[in-house]
């Protein structure tokens, strides 16, 4: 009668360790794509503006226990060069940042350097950087793509796009 009760409560603790272990979150996984290219940027005196860029991305998708999309982050080092075709006037900038997409908390938020331009004699002419934090309405993640909602927080200096003066860095 002992034996068989020490083998019962054996068998018991054992079951009782298997259910405690966790079970284990699909492991993230990550991604590096580069783009590359010539986009319209802004008008200046009638003249289209052209930022001519190259955007590593390294993305990482991560996952819960039931293998569903949790979080994702991309990681950019983008630099790029606006030119004004008309004087082959240029300037070059910079934007480091990190976007993260968080489903569980259902924000999407933007930090380091979104851009920064300068000019040699003058410094920094052009900086959004910091962090930003949005709700997020949807994200797409076969797209990598996100529409974000309200705007939740603000770190660091972040003028609109339309207040820089853009037009001065290619006169």
């Amino acid at each position: 009668m002992l034996r068989r009760c020490r083998w019962s409560l054996a068998g018991a603790m054992a079951v009782a360790i298997a259910l405690v272990v966790p079970a284990q979150a699909t492991p993230p996984v990550k991604d590096e794509q580069t783009f590359t290219g010539t986009a319209p940027w802004t008008m200046c005196d009638g003249v289209q503006i052209f930022v001519e860029f190259v955007d590593v991305h390294m993305d990482t998708f991560f996952y819960d226990k039931a293998g569903n999309i949790v979080r994702y982050v991309s990681h950019s080092k983008g630099q790029g060069t606006l030119v004004n075709p008309e004087t082959g006037v240029t300037n070059t900038g910079a934007g480091p940042s990190k976007v993260t997409v968080d489903l569980r908390s259902e924000t999407v938020s933007i930090v380091g350097q979104i851009f920064h331009n300068t000019e040699p004699g003058a410094g920094r002419v052009a900086l959004s950087a910091g962090n930003l934090t949005f709700e997020l309405i949807s994200f797409d993640p076969e797209e990598r793509t996100f529409v974000a909602g309200d705007l939740l927080h603000v770190g660091g200096p972040h003028p609109n796009f339309e207040d820089i003066d853009w037009c001065s860095l290619v006169d």
